[in-house]
């Protein structure tokens, strides 16, 4: 309907869209562009162009995201970066019942080196690091503090658009589930670095993050 509105105030078909289909996160998704193309004024002959390099994330953060493409989103291509990037991602595993303290000690190393740290969790994770960082004057959740000390708690869904010089994205697994907006929501929660990405797991990690 949001596109069909769109059409019916741009008769001439002069129409300029720009989107993430990896990112697309949204009850109704689209494969590829063409879908989109098909609601859109055909007065005007259509041309798509695929930006594929970027600068804000690093490169070995990329890559690591991008695996899950094939299956999030099997129609869109990786994108590379200007830059490398100065660390692989750390992906480690630890004990169910040590997830929340050892994903806050992480976050608190990080903010040691770095300026503003998400703590990305699966949004059933959130009341815990929250409740085991209360008092923390340093740890702040985002509902209630904005992005206003060094380590904010994200929950997953809430991460999109954001940036952070480094994250910890706590648990995959949970934040995936088992469709594919899921994995496009753990896309877009594992590029939210600009620095350094930290992952922090006790359940498997879906399939194409598994080194």
């Amino acid at each position: 309907m949001q596109f069909r509105m769109i059409a019916r105030r741009a008769p001439s078909g002069s129409v300029t869209v720009l989107g993430d289909l990896a990112q697309a996160t949204g009850p109704w998704t689209y494969v590829d562009w063409g879908e989109v193309r098909d609601l859109l004024p055909a007065a005007a002959p259509s041309e798509h162009d695929e930006l594929t390099q970027g600068y804000r994330a690093p490169g070995r953060v990329l890559d690591y995201a991008s695996r899950l493409l094939g299956v999030a989103a099997p129609g869109v291509n990786p994108t590379s970066s200007i830059r490398l990037g100065r660390s692989d991602p750390a992906v480690v595993a630890v004990d169910e019942d040590q997830l929340v303290p050892l994903a806050l000690a992480e976050a608190r190393a990080l903010a040691a080196e770095h300026a503003l740290v998400a703590l990305i969790a699966p949004p059933e994770l959130v009341p815990a690091l929250a409740k085991a960082a209360k008092g923390e004057a340093t740890i702040g959740v985002l509902e209630r503090d904005a992005m206003s000390k060094p380590v904010t708690i994200v929950p997953a869904i809430a991460s999109k658009g954001l940036e952070f010089d480094a994250v910890v994205v706590l648990e995959p697994a949970l934040i995936a589930g088992d469709d594919r907006r899921g994995l496009r929501l753990l896309y877009v929660a594992l590029t939210r670095p600009m620095a350094h990405l930290s992952i922090l797991h006790a359940r498997p990690l879906p399939e194409p993050l598994r080194l």
